[in-house]
């Protein structure tokens, strides 16, 4: 059977040292639309759920935001609530709130998620402008 290569030079492997030593590294891609309504729920089903948090100094660094959606103008956000992955400084690691498990509260707000749109296009156009802002600078 013949080969169907037409050079006869070997393939090389790629290897870290063909790479440029000193390159800086690519900027994370942001958040997208939904994993800003992700972090937003998040505060609000925890915030809003009745029952003592497992560790009170979890909203200490937190505050009442502007220009919110009204549905989360009476929960704490950090200021940096809806930075994506290496801007959001870092937290000290304690216990969790103990309210809701993780897989409950992914299906929640999923399911949220997929009726926003009708039930809230308040909160939709919030996070779609934020995810579509932080696109733009990205993309700079």
């Amino acid at each position: 059977m013949a080969s169907t290569r037409k050079s006869k030079k070997p393939i090389a492997a790629v290897s870290p040292s063909d790479f440029p030593k000193n390159s800086p590294p690519k900027p994370m891609r942001p958040l997208t639309a939904y994993h800003i309504f992700f972090q937003i729920e998040r505060e609000y089903i925890i915030q809003t759920t009745p029952g003592a948090d497992a560790d009170a100094s979890i909203h200490n660094h937190k505050s009442y935001q502007p220009n919110v959606p009204r549905r989360y103008a009476k929960i704490k956000l950090s200021n940096d609530w809806f930075a994506g992955p290496g801007k959001r400084a870092k937290r000290k690691h304690r216990k969790s709130h103990g309210k809701i498990g993780f897989l409950e509260l992914s299906q929640v707000i999923s399911r949220r998620w997929a009726n926003l749109g009708e039930i809230d296009p308040e909160t939709k156009a919030f996070v779609s402008g934020i995810a579509k802002r932080e696109l733009d600078i990205y993309k700079r």
